[in-house]
């Protein structure tokens, strides 16, 4: 009885990660690159056993990396797309980096 009571604490608290999608976009520099910052978005979204409501991860991250660059443009982004789960439950997030290049003049 103590081993499957061990067993399923366990079980419940054990998790696992997973990176599912890795995706990258063009570079877009021109012939005189102007030096650029790098900028970072993130959104996740906690779910529960059977639980597949509708979200919008990639708006919610795209919307986050757009507002730290109001006036430039954004190049070269990375886009991740990661779970982590739990018992019964899961985790998804996406990652997004990108270069904010200042606008042309």
């Amino acid at each position: 009885m103590k081993i499957a009571l061990l067993l399923l604490m366990w079980i419940a608290t054990s998790c696992a990660y997973s990176v599912h999608q890795n995706y990258f976009s063009e570079f877009d520099l021109g012939k005189n690159p102007p030096a650029g910052k790098t900028i970072t978005g993130e959104a996740e979204q906690f779910s529960i056993l059977l639980n597949f409501s509708h979200y919008e991860l990639v708006e919610k991250a795209r919307a986050n990396l757009e507002a730290q660059c109001p006036e430039g443009r954004i190049t070269g982004i990375n886009t991740r797309l990661l779970s982590a789960f739990g018992f019964f439950s899961w985790t998804d997030k996406i990652q997004m980096v990108g270069l904010c290049l200042p606008p042309k003049a």
